[in-house]
């Protein structure tokens, strides 16, 4: 139910102007603009507060629906990102079997004592504000069960601003078909599941007779699903799992007195999937899993550090980190001329820095700190041809001296301009092709 663009006029009785667009300020900005507002927007809500966290994930904003007493989660994204769909999903599968130190979160930041009895939580709602969406995001969004709604925010001179709806309630008859008919419920939790192990997990699958294997780059298997009649059936591929006591009867051991209990697929530990609640659940102990597989897959390559939820993607992270808009601007440009120009590259949010790895391989190509004026990118290798005429490329090991940076490698540069950005990629290509191949 995507809606077209319409611009907004003004008119001083005689004659109309268009009220040009501005951008927010950074996703913080957008932050307090709308959750101060919240009320005036939806009439039904009413702000518990913000940045709560809920166990490893930190909401930017809570709110409870005083009609329908349930809590509705609320993200809010300055551009546009994929994983938004997944980050918002993720919260409302980790409130199940934690309601309670929710509900403490809860009471210190709004001190006001929410009853675990007195809350309809099979109604959690999830929102998504964002100033844009793909394509990619609205069509998955339209196509889940589960409750989200997705509301684009822009922001004119004059201080006006507009929200719309643009993914709402899912119709009643529709759920209902669904419900009626098993076989259209399990294809589509498999889909659910499917996109979580193939393009957020990256993983690859490989058909056997009795279940699917799903495979990282390295040839290492994560985990295994059996279709069922009814359900699929998700084996862990690894002999040791960090469970929360809540999930015991979610995740369960499948070895019980030295002996393994179902042959439904490879490893000790397996869970029931009967919905996409159970498919983000999950995540969690795949995350585990692969973090487990991919240690040591390169002799000497340090040791792969699993992405931490908590962190927003890049481009949030970048915006978020008290740089300019200059610098912001920078980072952006980029990242296009990255994504043009050189294929299968990905940025992993770090404490200190984003480390650009190569999806094909695993292996890191450079790393980018920022700062408030300038970008400070290290390209991660121990030998770079540099002409000795380049002042551009500043050489950090080796003439005995070690400069200490954020980031990997024995070469950085600092970007402040578009030049800057676009004499980086010459050497980043030199890097790539080193460590994955010819572009």
């Amino acid at each position: 139910m995507t809606r077209v663009f319409c611009p907004v006029f003004g008119s001083d009785g005689r004659r109309m102007e268009e009220v040009k667009m501005v951008d927010f300020k950074d996703e913080k900005t957008m932050q307090t603009t709308i959750g101060d507002s919240l009320g005036t927007i939806f009439p039904d809500l009413e702000v518990v507060g913000h940045e709560i966290y809920l166990e490893k994930y930190r909401i930017d904003t809570v709110a409870f629906n005083v009609k329908n007493k349930s809590f509705v989660l609320i993200e809010y994204k300055k551009v546009q990102n994929d994983d938004a769909l997944a980050q918002g999903l993720a919260y409302r599968g980790a409130l199940k079997g934690n309601e309670g130190n929710f509900l403490e979160a809860c009471k210190d930041a709004s001190g006001k004592k929410y009853e675990k009895k007195d809350v309809a939580w099979d109604k959690t709602k999830v929102i998504l504000i964002a100033k844009t969406f793909t394509g990619h995001l609205l069509k998955a969004a339209e196509q889940i069960k589960d409750p989200i709604e997705l509301y684009r925010v822009t922001k004119y001179e004059d201080r006006i601003l507009t929200v719309e709806m643009v993914v709402g309630p899912k119709q009643g008859n529709s759920e209902k078909s669904h419900t009626n008919n098993p076989t259209n419920v399990k294809d589509k939790i498999y889909g659910g599941l499917e996109k979580v192990l193939h393009e957020d997990l990256r993983l690859e699958k490989e058909p056997t007779k009795v279940y699917e294997k799903w495979l990282l780059k390295n040839g290492k298997t994560v985990c295994t699903v059996a279709k069922q009649a009814k359900t699929l059936v998700l084996c862990y591929t690894t002999k040791s799992l960090d469970r929360n006591k809540s999930d015991e009867d979610f995740v369960i051991h499948m070895v019980k007195n030295g002996k393994k209990v179902g042959k439904r697929g490879s490893g000790d530990y397996k869970s029931t999937i009967q919905s996409m609640e159970d498919v983000n659940r999950a995540v969690r102990y795949l995350e585990q899993v692969c973090t487990q597989k991919a240690k040591n897959v390169v002799a000497g390559q340090r040791q792969q550090t699993r992405r931490d939820p908590l962190s927003q993607d890049d481009m949030a992270y970048v915006t978020q980190s008290g740089a300019s808009d200059r610098t912001v601007g920078l980072y952006d440009e980029l990242k296009k001329i990255l994504h043009k120009n050189i294929p299968n590259l990905e940025g992993v949010v770090m404490k200190r820095y984003i480390n650009w790895k190569s999806t094909t391989n695993g292996a890191s190509i450079f790393t980018i700190a920022v700062n408030k004026n300038a970008l400070r990118l290290s390209y991660n290798t121990k030998q770079l041809d540099v002409p000795e005429n380049d002042g551009f490329v500043r050489k950090l090991r080796g003439d005995d001296k070690q400069i200490s940076v954020a980031g990997l490698g024995s070469y950085d540069s600092k970007l402040e301009t578009n030049m800057d950005v676009k004499k980086a990629i010459y050497y980043i290509k030199k890097v790539y092709t080193k460590k994955v191949g010819w572009l």
